[in-house]
């Protein structure tokens, strides 16, 4: 597992408030990625509310619930085309990282 620099960044101003970590991992699988080494951004994803696939069989869809607003009006943070066209099946804006796909590949899953 490879932390960015970018999102590391990210987490720490953002209120655990105001984002979920959303995966359709399992549970126990998400957090042992969590803890992984290199993997945390400190103190800034602890707070953070998470939705796997356990939770629900559309974790957006209960990513956004948790945080009490609607998928539109959520920003999704992807760098799979799975999870492009998850998200924007959703209704959420998607934001692409090239790092699993091309920008092809992740523009033609529907990255904003």
């Amino acid at each position: 597992m490879r932390l960015y620099p970018g999102p590391r960044k990210l987490l720490g101003v953002l209120p655990a408030s105001r984002y979920a970590i959303v995966t359709s991992a399992t549970r126990p699988l998400a957090e042992v990625r969590l803890r992984a080494p290199g993997s945390r951004s400190g103190k800034s994803c602890d707070g953070a509310r998470r939705a796997t696939r356990e939770a629900e069989s559309r974790p957006l869809f209960d990513g956004a619930k948790i945080l009490g607003v609607l998928p539109v009006e959520c920003v999704v943070i992807e760098d799979a085309p799975s999870g492009v066209r998850a998200g924007k099946a959703a209704g959420a804006r998607v934001v692409a990282l090239r790092t699993t796909a091309g920008d092809a590949e992740l523009e033609e899953a529907g990255a904003d």
